[in-house]
């Protein structure tokens, strides 16, 4: 079990050295192991690429066969020493801290017997995680997800413009071509899908931006924008963070004309290898609805 254990960490990792860290002591066990697992298999599971290691198809199965093994293993001696089974969930920034978290003391509640862990992941983390059951539950979009996952809408994900009245004239109530172009915004960076919709919106409506600040995520830009400082485009889970005194909510028809499908993903393995999964899902897909 030990040596399985360090062929799924290696293949994690891509490597014995970032698996085993800096320690030359564990990089020289692992290596061993390895071996031993080849050895025993007769078979090949690794093979060098670069620096790295890939594995071989043989590798890809028996690494499958292993974290369902070690899985299962793991629940039978937490579910006999009575302690709490593990299960996690996975998300980008903003549905963990907008969708998520603001649910746990009911989440909590209906799964009292359950230790949940929250992971922040990007899409393409989250899909690859689900296949190979190193993750048990997902909120991604419905587009991203492929066979074999299965997934249940939780509803769609629409966009607004959160502005502080501070920045605004009294009784003013700009359009959102006057806001953008004047008022100071904190935004997105990078070349995502949200980023590049808006950035095509602004040059076909022949619009200078107001870019103040560019931040790597929307909570990031949320809490810019909480400073009073800026204004900024969000998904409108995230209103719950502004005070309606203190600040205006801005429809975005160009974000909002075809919404994101947001879903709550999972690899129906999980739910045949972990019995407590069926009730988890059960729970997650009420607990977690858009609303």
């Amino acid at each position: 079990m030990d040596r399985l254990r360090v062929l799924c960490e290696v293949a994690e990792a891509g490597s014995i050295a970032r698996a085993a860290g800096s320690d030359p002591v564990r990089q020289s066990q692992f290596s061993r192991q390895l071996k031993e697992l080849e050895d025993f298999f007769e078979i090949e599971l690794t093979r060098r690429q670069g620096k790295g290691l890939v594995l071989t198809e043989d590798g890809k199965e028996l690494v499958q066969i292993a974290r369902e093994s070690i899985g299962r293993l793991q629940d039978f001696q937490l579910r006999a020493g009575r302690r709490p089974l593990s299960f996690s969930i996975g998300g980008g920034d903003s549905l963990v801290q907008w969708l998520i978290l603001p649910r746990l003391v009911a989440l909590q509640k209906q799964l009292p017997r359950i230790h949940l862990r929250l992971q922040n992941l990007r899409t393409v983390e989250i899909v690859s995680q689900l296949q190979e059951l190193s993750l048990d539950f997902a909120l991604v979009r419905r587009e991203a997800l492929s066979v074999p996952l299965a997934s249940v809408p939780l509803g769609r994900m629409e966009y607004a413009l959160f502005c502080p009245r501070r920045l605004l004239k009294a009784n003013d109530r700009p359009t959102l071509c006057q806001l953008v172009s004047k008022i100071p915004l904190a935004m997105q960076c990078g070349d995502g899908a949200f980023i590049r919709q808006f950035r095509n919106w602004a040059e076909e409506s022949r619009l200078d931006l107001s870019i103040r600040l560019e931040c790597d995520s929307f909570p990031q830009a949320c809490r810019a924008a909480c400073s009073g400082q800026f204004a900024t485009i969000l998904p409108t889970i995230a209103r719950g963070d502004f005070p309606q005194d203190e600040f205006l909510e801005f429809d975005v028809p160009f974000l909002n004309r075809k919404p994101r499908q947001i879903c709550l993903a999972w690899n129906p393995r999980t739910l045949r290898l972990r019995s407590e999964a069926v009730e988890i899902l059960e729970v997650l897909k009420r607990a977690l609805k858009l609303e």
